[in-house]
């Protein structure tokens, strides 16, 4: 008789922790920062891999003019994959006039070029 209570018991302790992965992954997780910048209806991919190189400077107006933004921080390091070296870093930065409240979404790309050169793209963009 006790040992069908202990089998009982951990059956159950199964079942709750199943119960309460499936609500963290259904309800908690869909909401978090990492599914905003996954799914986000702003379309900086396709106008970062639009253009084959950028600066940052052009890359922040670009954005900015295009998908309306009040916040753009573009940070753009080309790395040589052949020689292992950072060739250039370069940053760019449009802040809005007043201190409002925004919600910033990341974004993280790379691209290649065929001489060795990758490009990494670091934008964080804000509605």
């Amino acid at each position: 008789m006790r040992s069908q209570s202990v089998i009982i018991s951990a059956y159950m302790a199964v079942a709750l922790l199943v119960i309460a992965m499936a609500t963290i992954y259904v309800y908690v997780l869909p909401h978090t920062q990492s599914y905003l910048s996954s799914y986000s209806s702003l379309d900086v991919r396709s106008i970062v891999y639009s253009r084959y190189s950028w600066t940052a400077k052009i890359l922040a107006n670009e954005l900015y003019r295009e998908l309306n933004l009040k916040y753009v921080y573009v940070n753009i390091t080309t790395y040589n994959i052949t020689t292992g070296r950072i060739i250039s870093t370069d940053y760019y930065i449009i802040r809005p006039a007043r201190n409002t409240s925004l919600i910033y979404i990341t974004y993280n790309l790379t691209s290649f070029n065929p001489d060795g050169i990758m490009y990494i793209y670091n934008i964080k963009v804000g509605r």
